[in-house]
């Protein structure tokens, strides 16, 4: 739609204008809702479709059972065994996925295993496809595979390969247990061979291992060997050479070795007594330094402790220094007793002190003692020194290493083959059956699964469908379509009124009357039975209420108006204007007489064929001047309707031009004089431009638009072509509106289009 029609004014019908608003507010759920109500019956359609293909799928199709049994990959962290000679296996997730793809490449031994274990080969069923057609799975058997034509090997491999193909191994979760899983027609088989294939894995596995620990055990075997002759060739060597060499040895070490050892630990020794000896040394030398400075009484006592002469006196000399000081305060310093005793310990002192001195001369000469023998020592570590090392010593260090290594490594692979014997007589699998299949349950196909995905599938194709359907009905059905569409309100929905219905009201209210001619007619033209005078036979009726509405519109827009000239047109042909617009002056006249409707559709005059098939007078004669407006015009003699026909208009070329003519406007500026409303029947806009041509002599327009009919592109088009047109368009009427489907496409005026709203007869 162009520029214009987005940016049009609507500020014609404000009250209208705010009701369209509250309408506009409806949210996404009511949206959806309608939507709902709209594709109810074909996402249904599709549902039962989908449902009816999962119902014919769980007939038709071979069910399937799987059986479980579940295994232990032990990480080998415990056990018997702690250590195996080839090596202790990680356990982080790359490992455990290793060990499932190592599982996974064993399904073709495990099948042949199977067929074995189980005899498969004796099972009719398995080994003649026509005795069972489903077969393992349904699918592993073709008709050239005869039992008859094939031998009992390619049955076996056959049945085989079929069981390796049905095996599938899976890890439970993040743990080290594995279940194998084993699918097929027959429960019983399902579950013999899920147990069967749960024990070859684990045979299987040990023989890999026996079979790895017996090459680990001939290869440890070959090069003990080897060592071993290497290991006697560098002892002999090492003989050879002291041979050679008259080097002689005890104990495994040559003799200056051991002397050299002695030698050093006797000079050790010694080094720790001439220490020792001068320390104490030192200390008595402190002892009797501090003695002559007259306060080394202390010290003295604390060196002699281990001496008993020292001990002794020191014993004597602390009494008389007690009795001294108890005498002195008894007695006084200077009595006689006292001055006794105090000389006494004098003399016990001085006794002290030349025991003291003979003591240092003892350890003066142990330290002299101590030196000399560490002299000597030191003298014949390094005559031993001097003969150390040579040449040949050298050498022969260097072959007894490698003698000695030869011996570890013998010794090493000794222990490590032994090891290996004994885990090969008694091999512990690192994988073992925990829980064994106990039954089989069906797992092909999942009826509720298949139900609810062909529910789900079917929802989601009626919901495309749905949706494909709205995209494509590009029809208009709903009032907020002409809002958004257009910017144009919508004043009424002109319900769809049959034939059926018609007849009912028509014997209900009596027969068809007819519009009389004017005064000096020569005859009277009866008026066929039709929808104009539903208005004044049903009055009470939805159709009859939307009429009302348009002409109350009319008022709201015409304000204070001596006279209003509505236009009704269209689009398109057949779309219900010349009925809205013949209800529409009925109405108007019955509550005010001065109401004329005039047909101003030129190239098809079908209002004035259905109202008056047999006028001969008309607009034209009276534009023309041929005939006076008087002579031409009728009137409905119920409602007080005057009509103004178009005959003789099929020959006539140039109609728009007639239209936009001035005589054309002094003619209706002649009926604003006579009558207030005057309702013009127009072509329709699209196919005809006369309706361009009344711009100068309507005050608005009402457009009328067939629902469920009348595409949206083709109004927007007609629309935007006539742009006179548009701005003086008073609103859209959605003629022949399906009041049952309504519902589903506005539910907001479907609620009160209701019929209970608005009864057949003014009694109900």
């Amino acid at each position: 739609m162009s520029v214009m029609l987005h940016t049009r004014q609507t500020n014609l019908l404000p009250a209208m204008d705010e009701i369209g608003n509250q309408r506009d507010s409806n949210t996404v759920f009511e949206r959806a809702l309608e939507f709902a109500r709209r594709q109810f019956w074909v996402v249904l359609f599709f549902i039962v479709i989908a449902l009816l293909g999962a119902a014919g799928f769980l007939i038709v199709v071979v069910p399937a059972y799987t059986a479980t049994a579940t295994m232990l990959i032990d990480p080998r962290k415990g056990g018997v065994q702690q250590k195996s000679v080839l090596g202790d296996a990680p356990t982080d997730q790359t490992w455990i996925d290793s060990q499932m793809g190592i599982l996974m490449l064993e399904r073709d031994q495990i099948g042949v295993f199977v067929t074995k274990q189980l005899q498969l080969v004796k099972d009719r069923g398995l080994a003649d496809p026509q005795e069972n057609s489903s077969g393992l799975f349904g699918f592993f058997q073709t008709e050239s595979d005869r039992r008859s034509t094939a031998s009992e090997a390619e049955i076996a491999q056959r049945i085989a390969g079929t069981i390796a193909g049905g095996l599938d191994v899976k890890r439970v979760g993040l743990s080290y247990l594995v279940n194998v899983n084993f699918s097929s027609s027959r429960p019983d088989l399902a579950l013999r061979v899920a147990n069967a294939a749960a024990d070859d894995y684990v045979v299987a596995e040990m023989d890999g291992k026996y079979k790895n620990l017996r090459e680990a055990s001939n290869w440890l075997q070959d090069r003990y060997h080897t060592l071993r002759e290497q290991a006697a060739a560098a002892d002999r060597a090492v003989v050879e050479f002291k041979s050679n060499n008259n080097i002689v040895t005890a104990g495994g070490k040559l003799i200056n070795d051991q002397q050299l050892s002695e030698i050093n630990d006797r000079l050790g020794a010694a080094r720790a007594k001439t220490a020792d000896a001068q320390a104490r040394l030192n200390q008595i030398e402190a002892v009797l330094a501090a003695d002559e400075a007259d306060n080394g009484a202390d010290a003295t006592v604390s060196d002699a402790l281990g001496n008993p002469i020292i001990n002794r006196l020191r014993s004597q000399y602390l009494d008389l220094i007690n009795r001294e000081a108890d005498w002195s305060k008894r007695f006084g310093k200077n009595h006689l007793a006292v001055v006794n005793v105090r000389n006494q310990a004098r003399d016990i002192r001085k006794s002290t002190i030349e025991e003291l001195k003979r003591i240092h001369e003892t350890y003066k000469s142990d330290l002299e003692i101590a030196k000399k023998n560490e002299t000597e020592l030191e003298k014949q570590l390094a005559s031993v020194v001097s003969q150390l090392p040579n040449d040949a010593q050298i050498t022969l260090r260097s072959l007894e290493s490698s003698a000695q290594s030869y011996r570890t490594f013998t010794d090493n692979f000794l222990l490590t083959y032994t090891e290996s014997v004994q885990q090969q007589s008694s091999p512990i699998p690192d994988t073992r059956v925990v829980s064994y299949a106990t039954y089989a349950y069906k797992s092909y196909p999942s009826t509720g699964r298949v139900l609810i995905l062909a529910l789900l599938g079917g929802l989601g194709l009626g919901i495309g469908a749905g949706m494909l359907r709205e995209i494509m009905d590009r029809a208009f059905r709903t009032s907020r379509q002409t809002r958004s569409e257009l910017q144009m309100e919508c004043l009424a929905l002109i319900p769809l009124i049959n034939a059926d219905d018609l007849s009912l009201k028509q014997k209900w209210f009596g027969k068809a009357r007819k519009l009389l001619p004017a005064p000096g007619h020569p005859s009277e033209m009866p008026g066929p039975p039709n929808l104009f005078r539903l208005v004044s036979d049903d009055p009470f009726s939805c159709f009859a209420e939307a009429i009302r509405a348009i002409k109350l519109a009319a008022d709201i827009q015409g304000g204070g108006r001596t006279s209003n000239v509505i236009g009704l047109t269209s689009s398109i042909p057949r779309e219900g204007k010349s009925t809205i617009a013949a209800s529409l002056a009925g109405q108007i006249a019955q509550v005010n007489n001065r109401a004329i409707l005039v047909d101003c559709d030129l190239r098809n005059p079908a209002l004035s064929k259905s109202l008056a098939p047999q006028a001969d007078v008309g607009i034209l004669e009276v534009v023309s001047g041929r005939a006076s407006l008087d002579r031409a015009i009728l009137k409905d003699p119920v409602t007080g309707m005057a009509f103004l026909p178009a005959v003789n208009s099929l020959g006539v070329p140039n109609t728009d031009q007639i239209l936009s003519s001035d005589a054309m406007k002094q003619l209706f500026q002649l009926l604003r004089s006579r009558y207030q409303y005057i309702v013009v029947d127009l072509s329709p806009l699209a196919p005809i431009v006369d309706v361009r041509a009344t711009a100068d002599f309507i005050d608005s327009y009402v457009f009328v638009v067939e629902w469920g009919v009348t595409k949206i592109e083709v109004v927007q088009q007609s629309l935007q072509e006539a742009p006179r047109i548009y701005e003086n368009a008073l609103g859209v009427v959605l003629n022949k509106v399906d009041m049952d489907a309504i519902s589903r496409y506005d539910g907001e005026r479907a609620y009160y289009y209701t019929a209970k709203y608005y009864p057949t007869h003014p009694t109900d």
